[in-house]
């Protein structure tokens, strides 16, 4: 029996070793297809449901907006792999002429890749000079959310009996609890900055996060992708004793601003930060507007002019029924795409007495001015609110000069010390 059970574990350990292997040469054997242009390959062992995300064409975009900034690709070292649950990860340090990146993969049980990305190496994640990581002690707890594994964090005051909460809802696409952009992560320096002003703060991965969460059905909508989790993170928290039940409030931070206005109940007041209060399909439209007014990069061009078409034709369709699905924003459905101008803010807004804290950064191409005068027009004179706008601070309401670009996001930053502190006073004034 003993060595029927020692040959089990042996047989085990070897189909997993052999797994492993797979999953290694499979991915070194990709950055050979797209260092010879043989996106095709590539694309064949996407699953289905990331095949918008990963196409071939979207890939050959990638790889020569890569090649035009960093020259050819030079060097591929070591793969090592990290089981994660039923996902493996697979990390290759890769180098072009001009930058290296941590090139991951990561594929699912079926040998199918799920995700792809070229991460930064050298750039690393440093608190900013206002946290004081001595003020406040860190909890892991995950969103309270049957067969949903989304990770969350509290950062609670140490010396504080009680403080309020400020739960950080995150914005659109697959955003993780510390809102990692490249080197930046700006929910961490939120709720660090909150934590170590006496403000107690939870940031959570959005449910999109986690590949093992996307059963995306073809009504998968913005409630289903918000709503159903900040309700539980909200009554968690109501029932924890360490809070101050009474001063839960919602931050959200560009999608999230859109959405939180819907959510009333046990909540003192909102935080918008950056808060769309527009469909995405249209504001991408003007975002591409902008890029192509600020780009001389062919391959750019060429992106932001066939997204700018997906967007228009996306903003109007009106039905889920006779739609081109190919023809949408990738990532998105018809049904997803309604939902979300069903959950339309501004009449929240419209009746909404609770404080209400609107910021915004002038340099912001993503949620524009354009939104702010709108939040003007519809916010109740009776609604206790203040209106802040910074005048060097981009999207992640980092500071910075002239235009703003999307590489602005990949050199490290930090949420602006002045956010910090008016968030901090709008809160404990009110």
């Amino acid at each position: 029996m003993i060595k029927q059970l020692i040959f089990l574990c042996l047989l085990t350990f070897a189909i997993q070793a052999s797994a492993q292997h797979h999953f290694i040469e499979t991915a070194r054997q990709t950055l050979q297809w797209l260092n010879n242009r043989n996106f095709d390959s590539l694309e064949a062992i996407v699953e289905v449901k990331s095949k918008k995300a990963l196409s071939a064409e979207r890939m050959e975009f990638i790889w020569d907006d890569f090649t035009e900034k960093y020259d050819s690709l030079i060097t591929i070292n070591e793969t090592k792999i990290e089981a994660n649950d039923s996902l493996y990860v697979t990390e290759t340090l890769i180098a072009f002429k001009k930058k290296e990146f941590n090139y991951k993969v990561t594929f699912n049980k079926n040998k199918q890749i799920v995700g792809l990305f070229f991460l930064n190496t050298k750039l690393q994640y440093e608190p900013p000079s206002y946290v004081n990581s001595l003020t406040f002690v860190e909890y892991k707890i995950a969103v309270p959310v049957k067969n949903i594994q989304s990770n969350g964090v509290l950062s609670l005051p140490r010396n504080v009996t009680k403080p309020p909460l400020v739960i950080i809802v995150g914005g659109s696409g697959p955003t993780d609890a510390d809102g990692t952009f490249g080197p930046n992560k700006m929910y961490k320096d939120l709720a660090w900055g909150l934590a170590s002003s006496g403000i107690a703060a939870y940031r959570y991965d959005k449910r999109t996060a986690n590949p093992l969460n996307i059963k995306r059905t073809a009504t998968f909508g913005i409630k289903d992708e918000y709503i159903e989790d900040i309700e539980a993170i909200i009554k968690l928290f109501k029932a924890d004793n360490r809070i101050n039940s009474k001063q839960i409030w919602l931050l959200g931070h560009s999608q999230g601003g859109y959405v939180i206005p819907s959510i009333s109940k046990h909540i003192k007041g909102y935080i918008l930060m950056a808060a769309s209060n527009r469909n995405i399909p249209e504001m991408i439209v003007e975002q591409c507007d902008y890029l192509l007014s600020s780009t001389k990069e062919p391959n750019a061009e060429r992106a932001y002019t066939q997204l700018r078409s997906k967007a228009i034709y996306t903003n109007k369709i009106t039905s889920v029924n006779k739609v081109y699905n190919d023809s949408l924003i990738d990532g998105v459905t018809a049904y997803y795409i309604i939902s979300e101008r069903k959950l339309n803010p501004v009449p929240f807004i419209r009746k909404n007495k609770k404080p209400l804290l609107v910021i915004q950064g002038a340099r912001d191409y993503q949620v524009t001015t354009k939104d702010l005068d709108r939040w003007r027009e519809v916010i109740p004179s009776s609604t206790p609110n203040e209106i802040k706008v910074y005048e060097n601070l981009n999207h992640l309401f980092m500071s910075g000069k002239g235009l703003s670009k999307p590489d602005e996001y990949l050199k490290l930053n930090h949420i602006e010390q002045q956010v910090i502190i008016d968030i901090t006073t709008f809160i404990k004034t009110h």
